[in-house]
């Protein structure tokens, strides 16, 4: 099968072609196994040849459509699958820090499909278990004729408005699954129908859709930038310090704290970069740009579990992507520092 080169490599579809090897996208709960390479755990897409130690363990397989001219299978693998020798667990997101992002969309297929056929098992309307299709991917309960599809995430395929529209849409159902009754009375709140909102009539109370607000800073010391690992990441992934705005403060004032708090470093000359809507649940992230006046680090050892002076052009391994706006402060800095210092 000849895939478009606009396609990048990858051909979604349920129908398998029968090819003689496969490719493997193996996944543990909502994690991904990585196979290792010279000890390195890098490849997020396995050889069919290579998963003889994984067959045991294979509780579903999904046909995904054609990688490279071959077919894609996601196998769902029971947890004690983390133990075998040659092979590494972690975060989806991880994916995108060890592989391009065709492959990250790969991996992001694969986790959509198994927790969409987990989470439509039944038919919503009259509750008898549905079908799968074996000409498509859908899910049909034959009794009320209706076909259930896998819901897509667009920031995975479009820009930065559809993923800003997609992440409102987030946010709207988060906020009403979330405020159905009154947290005054306990009463259940009603739907206007002229914004959004969601008004407990005996409370005259009315509740707007939330946003948290949180801000984000680069801290740069003339060619050198300070990055910082949290205690849940692995070893050689650092960001910029972000945090939220408590109540009361300006993003500016925030800056000044978070940035004393987690790494003890005094700034100035504050920059606004840009920001962006990220729904987990419902964050808006501030961008900026910052120098420092004090450059001894001293983390906070609870966040933050190390931080470094990096020079522009040998930061680390693993830093975030241009699409969030973490990786757009590395960006706009590199770029910045290029230019000053050569």
């Amino acid at each position: 099968m000849t895939i478009p080169a606009s396609l990048k490599g990858f051909y979604a579809s349920p129908v398998a072609l029968n090819t003689e090897k496969k490719w493997i996208v193996a996944v543990v709960g909502r994690d991904i196994l990585l196979a290792d390479a010279a000890g390195v755990a890098k490849d997020p897409i396995i050889d069919s040849d290579a998963t003889d130690k994984l067959r045991f363990f294979c509780q579903r397989k999904i046909s995904i459509g054609q990688w490279l001219a071959r077919d894609c299978e996601v196998w769902e693998l029971m947890p004690e699958v983390a133990a075998t020798e040659g092979f590494t667990v972690i975060s989806l997101r991880d994916v995108l820090m060890v592989a391009g992002e065709e492959i990250f969309a790969l991996a992001c297929r694969a986790v959509q499909l198994l927790d969409w056929q987990d989470t439509h098992r039944f038919c919503g309307r009259c509750g008898e278990p549905n079908k799968a299709s074996d000409k498509e991917h859908a899910l049909t309960c034959d009794g009320c004729n209706i076909n259930n599809y896998p819901r897509i995430s667009p920031c995975m395929v479009a820009g930065e408005e559809i993923f800003a529209l997609a992440c409102r849409a987030v946010q709207l159902l988060d906020w009403q699954d979330t405020h159905r009754f009154c947290g005054r009375c306990g009463e259940p709140n009603k739907a206007s129908d002229k914004e959004h909102a969601l008004t407990c009539d005996g409370c005259n109370i009315n509740n707007y859709p939330r946003i948290s607000p949180c801000v984000i800073v680069l801290v740069t010391r003339g060619d050198h930038c300070l990055l910082a690992r949290n205690h849940s990441w692995p070893v050689n992934r650092f960001s910029a310090v972000a945090g939220y705005l408590e109540a009361g403060e300006s993003a500016e004032h925030a800056l000044h704290r978070e940035v004393f708090e987690e790494v003890g470093v005094e700034i100035d000359n504050i920059r606004y970069i840009g920001s962006q809507s990220w729904p987990y649940p419902g964050q808006l992230m501030l961008g900026f740009i910052a120098n420092a006046v004090t450059d001894k680090i001293t983390v906070d050892g609870i966040e933050i579990a190390e931080a470094r002076w990096f020079r522009y052009d040998q930061l680390p391994g693993t830093t975030a992507p241009i699409g969030i706006i973490a990786g757009r402060l590395v960006q706009q800095y590199v770029a910045e520092a290029t230019e000053a210092f050569g």
